[in-house]
């Protein structure tokens, strides 16, 4: 009769009666066929993964962050936390100030300060003298802009500096000088303030960019201008009967490792 093998939906196979009769034996073929990939002989073991190896020093690597960044903007003296051991210091120095327009003339925009940074080992619960830089004053000289004031950050015989951006002027085709930063593992040089040009329409320059924002905007004859928003930037030119736009002032920004 038909039997249907390994659920077989169609077709068959049928099985005879044997011819002789007795019993009959069904022999299988040997396994000769191997595995590939498997050894038998060998033993799962846990395994730990190494550590990565890290080359170089970041800063920090010794402890960890105590608290929020220490911001200055004035005062003299800075006392580390208990458990610190080390201070990663910003130094930005003052803007100097936009220039002031007299009469038919320019007034261009003045620097921004330099920005210095540094990473000290210090001793816990102890005083760091250090100066903030004052933004560039108005009107000094003829409508000149006063430069910015230095920022500076003592520790042991070390001295980090930002020093001020110069004040802006009215001489045409001639930019000023951002002020630059010294003696930093780390040191960036403030951009410089606007020229401008030497005949109508008379153009009352921006202020320069520091690392911690932009300086002042303006643009020509009586258009107001906007204040620099960074610490550090330049003030705008100012225009006959405005208030020149002064530079900001610097600052100093802490952290600290244990």
């Amino acid at each position: 009769m038909p039997v249907k093998l390994n659920g077989a939906t169609s077709g068959s196979v049928t099985i005879e009666a044997p011819a002789v009769a007795g019993t009959n034996t069904l022999t299988l073929p040997a396994v000769t066929d191997t595995l590939v990939g498997v050894d038998a002989t060998q033993t799962l073991t846990n395994k730990t993964l190494s550590s990565p190896t890290i080359t170089g020093t970041p800063v920090g690597i010794s402890g960890m962050l105590i608290r929020a960044p220490q911001i200055k903007t004035s005062g003299t003296s800075y006392t580390t936390p208990a458990g610190c051991t080390a201070i990663y210091v910003e130094v930005v120095g003052g803007g100097g100030a936009g220039a002031f327009q007299t009469s038919n003339n320019n007034a261009g925009g003045g620097g921004a300060g330099g920005y210095a940074a540094k990473y000290f080992t210090v001793t816990a619960s102890t005083a760091y003298t250090y100066a903030i830089g004052a933004g560039g004053a108005t009107r000094v000289s003829a409508g000149e802009g006063a430069a910015g004031g230095s920022t500076t950050f003592t520790v042991g015989a070390t001295t980090i500096t930002g020093s001020g951006g110069a004040g802006g002027t009215r001489t045409p085709n001639i930019p000023v000088s951002g002020g630059t930063g010294t003696n930093g593992d780390i040191n960036i040089s403030g951009q410089s303030g606007s020229a401008t040009y030497g005949s109508s329409p008379y153009t009352m320059g921006p202020g320069g960019n520091s690392v911690f924002g932009f300086g002042g905007t303006s643009g020509v004859s009586t258009t107001p201008f906007a204040a620099g928003t960074g610490y550090g930037s330049g003030g705008a030119g100012a225009a006959t009967g405005a208030t020149s736009s002064v530079g900001q002032p610097g600052l100093i920004k802490i952290w600290e490792y244990s």
